[in-house]
């Protein structure tokens, strides 16, 4: 009995480690809204990259121009908008784990440059 003792404690460790990075979830958010310059919304393309991992994202905006990137891990991004017609836009910028983000585009006529 005195042998499967620290054995078992070993095994009950490694079930609540496994089940707590099981639960581990990023909560950092960006949202983005897209506009031209009259400041009527557009359904641009969005490409999210970590720069720190080099995961990449690509959406679309919703019909309003705005669109949202969820449950992201803190680090270093850039974030690339274009749209048809218009000059492409980048911000590069640090994300907090926790972080809650806004940023407003506004596009200006022009030729795609990414």
């Amino acid at each position: 009995a005195r042998l499967f003792g620290p054995l078992c404690h070993s095994v009950t460790m490694l079930r609540i480690l496994l089940v707590c990075l099981g639960t581990v979830a990023w909560s950092a958010e960006l949202r983005v809204e897209v506009r031209d310059g009259s400041g009527a919304a557009l359904v641009a393309r969005a490409t999210l990259e970590n720069r720190d991992s080099g995961i990449r994202r690509a959406v679309s905006t919703l019909d309003n121009g705005t669109l949202r990137f969820a449950d992201l891990p803190g680090g270093r991004y850039v974030l690339i908008v274009d749209h048809p017609g218009f000059a492409s836009r980048s911000l590069s910028f640090e994300l907090a784990a926790d972080e809650k983000r806004n940023e407003l585009f506004t596009l200006q006529p022009g030729t795609n440059t990414y």
